[in-house]
């Protein structure tokens, strides 16, 4: 009679695994993660925290690409007459990263990704109406959950790194500083402390985001105690650039916001065709609105309602959108502004700066034209139609009392870092 073979004792097998792998601890280079500002989303249904497995080290890898990516695309060896060559850095960040294929050109990655020490019995709470809880967009009446900072969030991060050495460490300080966990990190959710063994934390050097293209803004003499009330004042920034009464729109009367001074609202009431008798003038085909949209710059895509004027004949719901192309349907654009801030020792005393970091991400969308979706019909707006590149035209259309932070070409993202960095305005 044959014997049974012997059962698989699993929970043996994994000792034996994490054995093996503690022993070659001498490969692996471990950083405490501390969650600094709340999280949101992250798990694989969109918008929900994963109560048992919050932190993935697939989403960290995948950052962590896309930010050695930004970083090494400017590389010498990665160009060729002097221009980026898109072909090599493939080639080099799929040597580096791997890639699916054939069992001829599949590729292992030589970057490992761990999450240890997760974080457990984690509780949710609602979401708040500070900056940061405004920067997640929901249905009314529906109830948004996030991961807060009360009480400490901690896991440690382990990275086995077998090619690329120091331009994966170049991208985990990217990471670090301007990146994070779950969903709208570039809003400031889901930021994170990262410590090294020593204790040190990571950070940033004006060389690893000029690698990057970017430009860093810091908000001048404004200093806070914690990390999350310094990123809320620089998003408040954005929220105020974009739509403050007496700012960027009109003072408006009792609850009714008064509106806009962008020109955008005005651009859609023309191009939808409808507006209430008070904006009736827009409509004018002989003598349009300015048919601009500088806001299309901070994010994609961008939602226009009217409520409740949309039964007094404005358009009702629509979407600007990034054009479709002859390749496939599109329709976002990450935002080139993220925002972090920055840890400085004043004197005995730790304190952080709001600052915001401006990619190079929106030259590609400037040569991209854009589509405006309404539920009767859809507008195309072609390269350089929806923001021009004369200075004149820019001015004009910028609420009055922002110009004063324009530079001489009016570009919204410019005067927005000019705007930022005057931290008392």
């Amino acid at each position: 009679m044959a014997k049974a073979a012997p059962q698989l004792d699993t929970a043996a097998l994994m000792q034996d695994v994490q054995r093996a792998m503690d022993d070659s601890a001498a490969v692996w280079q471990r950083y405490t993660c501390r969650l600094l500002t709340p999280m949101y989303g992250g798990g694989v249904e969109p918008g929900v925290v994963d109560r048992l497995m919050p932190i993935r080290a697939t989403a960290i890898r995948g950052q962590l690409r896309a930010w050695w990516r930004l970083l090494n695309r400017r590389r010498t060896e990665y160009c060729r007459e002097g221009k980026p060559d898109s072909a090599l850095l493939f080639a080099a960040e799929r040597e580096i990263w791997g890639g699916l294929g054939d069992e001829k050109t599949l590729a292992a990655s030589k970057v490992v990704v761990r999450v240890e020490k997760m974080p457990q019995d984690l509780r949710l709470s609602p979401k708040d109406g500070t900056a940061l809880g405004r920067m997640i967009l929901s249905e009314a009446g529906t109830e948004v959950e996030w991961l807060s900072r009360r009480g400490p969030v901690e896991f440690v991060l382990a990275l086995r790194i077998d090619a690329g050495g120091e331009s994966i460490l170049q991208a985990l300080r990217m990471w670090a500083s301007f990146g994070g966990l779950g969903a709208r990190t570039r809003r400031g959710l889901g930021a994170v402390e990262v410590s090294d063994a020593q204790g040190d934390v990571l950070q940033a050097t004006k060389d690893d985001w000029e690698a990057a293209g970017g430009t860093v803004g810091g908000m001048r003499d404004c200093f806070f105690d914690d990390y999350q009330s310094a990123v809320q004042a620089g998003v408040q920034k954005l929220i105020d650039f974009r739509q403050d009464a007496g700012l960027a729109r009109g003072l408006g009367s009792g609850s009714r916001p008064g509106g806009s001074f962008w020109p955008e609202a005005n651009a859609v009431r023309h191009l939808m065709r409808r507006a209430r008798d008070k904006n009736r003038n827009v409509l004018d085909r002989a003598h349009p609105p300015p048919l601009l949209f500088p806001r299309a710059l901070f994010g994609l895509p961008i939602v226009f309602q009217f409520k409740p004027d949309e039964k007094q004949g404005d358009p009702a719901p629509c979407a600007l959108e990034v054009a479709d192309d002859a390749e496939q349907r599109r329709d976002r654009f990450a935002s080139p502004l993220i925002f972090a801030a920055r840890r400085q020792v004043r004197g005995l005393k730790t304190c952080y700066q709001p600052i915001v970091l401006l990619l190079p991400t929106h030259r590609r969308l400037r040569a991209q034209g854009l589509k405006l979706k309404g539920s009767q019909r859809t507008v195309e707006l072609a390269v350089g139609a929806w923001w021009p590149a004369d200075a004149d035209q820019r001015r004009a259309v910028t609420p009055a009392e922002l110009r004063e932070f324009a530079d001489a070409k009016a570009d919204i993202l410019s005067t927005f870092l000019r705007y930022f960095q005057r931290g008392d305005k």
